[in-house]
């Protein structure tokens, strides 16, 4: 039996909270970019500073790419965490790839916090909760790495956090992963890029799938055929999505992130992104190049609002040279359906409004145009994909009026003077919205269109809508 919801005002936010949990979730899109953003043209400014603060006794050195010429709080923060033994006393560990990268997004406006741990010892609880203290330390001395760098943040800047190795398997504790060791979530944290991301079963076992499955923030995941040698690698030649690493992405995919994209590059290993160099000309360098590209890619899409994560995945994507690569991308999606059938002022229309329809758009609307003025307004709506295509005749209905969108929820309503109305649709934010397919129809009563001769229904149609939210 169809649910039936009746309402001369235009908004139902309950409507769709009530039938989330009866909807299933649509397949993830896998939409593939048009290509990778390029470096920018800002003048970047570096300063290193050894010895710059201390955390729980352990000593922090910093090194700082900014971005000149920009107001407070306008540039975008990126927190680098380095691999475990980085540390070396009295200066910063010297990582050519890195510099490459950090320059890269400097020049495009983001200011680079490397900061890196002296005297650190072997992973063990402390080490976790160290690594995690040294992040939020940063997050909340903005004043200081101001006064010290003169770098533009404050305390609202929005970050990515980044790290290699043990610096990849520690920060993603900022974007949800729950390894035991604290909560270290913060708002300001829109994202991670994970360099030889997590493997599970690491470190003793503290990676978990379960732990890496609670990410609820944005991943870029990267890793290589031939990283060996490390904690949960494996074996040239086994399948990568099988791997410690690729299960560790798989789990991350299959977890609460809105979404995650994972690529394993053909013949990289453990210290492609952090300690081997990079020959000019050399297989490493092209990676490397491809590597930089995608992450700069990664952080204007979820540092500069870029319009959605099918504008990063596409045919460029995940470019040469890769065994691998798994992607949660779902763009938002507005199509008409079907065909209408007209009344007397022309044929009714469905649209949208509010902005595209995404997780978390509280403006989010269904509208109608083109009805006769202060028509009675009967809407269909489906929360699951419309299967009526071409269409159902209806019955006592015009021949040309066809039913695109299976009757389950029912909107009544009135027209306005213009012929116009809308049914406001508030978007929940969470993942367990994207990917929710929505259909909807109007049908437009119009008793002054005489040709109808005697039809018990006399009304007309627009085309269905179809609708799926992204992320």
């Amino acid at each position: 039996m169809p649910t039936m919801f009746r309402a001369q005002t235009t908004s139902f936010p309950f409507l769709l909270a009530a039938n989330l949990a009866l909807s299933g979730l649509a397949a993830m899109a896998q939409s593939p970019p048009p290509g990778l953003s390029p470096p920018g043209t800002y003048t970047i400014a570096e300063a290193t500073i050894d010895n710059f603060t201390t955390v729980q006794g352990v000593t922090v050195d910093v090194k700082v790419y900014r971005p000149l010429g920009l107001p407070v709080g306008a540039a975008p923060v990126l927190l680098y965490g380095p691999g475990g033994g980085s540390g070396t006393s009295g200066q910063i560990a010297a990582v050519p790839q890195h510099d490459l990268l950090w320059r890269r997004l400097a020049s495009s406006g983001l200011t680079v916090v490397f900061l890196q741990n002296e005297q650190e010892t072997a992973p063990g609880a402390n080490f976790w909760q160290l690594r995690g203290a040294v992040v939020q330390w940063a997050l909340a001395n903005s004043s200081m790495l101001n006064a010290a760098f003169g770098t533009q943040l404050d305390n609202a800047s929005p970050v990515v956090v980044a790290g290699w190795s043990l610096g990849a398997a520690t920060v993603v504790q900022h974007v949800g992963a729950d390894f035991g060791f604290g909560d270290y979530t913060d708002a300001r944290v829109r994202g991670a890029v994970l360099f030889a991301n997590p493997a599970i079963g690491a470190y003793g076992g503290v990676i978990t799938s379960n732990g890496l499955a609670q990410v609820d923030k944005p991943v870029l995941a990267i890793f290589g055929t031939d990283d060996m040698g490390q904690p949960g690698s494996y074996t040239p030649g086994s399948p990568p999505a099988t791997s410690p690493r690729g299960i560790g992405v798989q789990a991350m995919l299959g977890g609460a992130s809105p979404f995650v994209f994972g690529v394993c590059f053909t013949d990289a290993n453990h210290f492609e992104y952090g300690a081997q160099p990079a020959a000019a000309g050399s297989a490493n360098a092209a990676r490397i190049e491809v590597i930089n590209g995608h992450v700069q890619a990664f952080v204007d899409l979820v540092l500069r609002g870029l319009p959605d994560c099918g504008s990063f995945t596409g045919p460029a994507w995940p470019g040469p040279n890769v065994a691998w690569s798994a992607q949660r991308c779902t763009p938002p999606i507005v199509a008409v359906v079907g065909q209408g059938c007209a009344t007397s002022a022309g044929l009714p229309l469905v649209g949208a409004s509010g902005g595209a329809p995404r997780a978390g758009n509280a403006s989010f609307a269904i509208t109608l145009a083109n009805a006769p003025a202060a028509a009675p307004v009967v809407s269909v709506l489906r929360i699951g994909e419309p299967p009526f295509v071409p269409g159902v005749p209806i019955g006592g209905a015009p021949a040309c009026a066809l039913l695109h969108v299976a009757p389950e929820l029912f909107w009544f309503g009135v027209a306005d003077a213009l012929g116009s109305a809308a049914i406001a649709l508030p978007l929940p934010t969470g993942p367990q919205v994207v990917g929710l397919p929505l259909g909807c129809q109007h049908a437009v009563f119009d008793f002054a269109h005489a040709p109808f001769g005697g039809l018990p229904l006399p009304f007309g149609t627009s085309p269905a809508l179809r609708v799926v939210v992204g992320n």
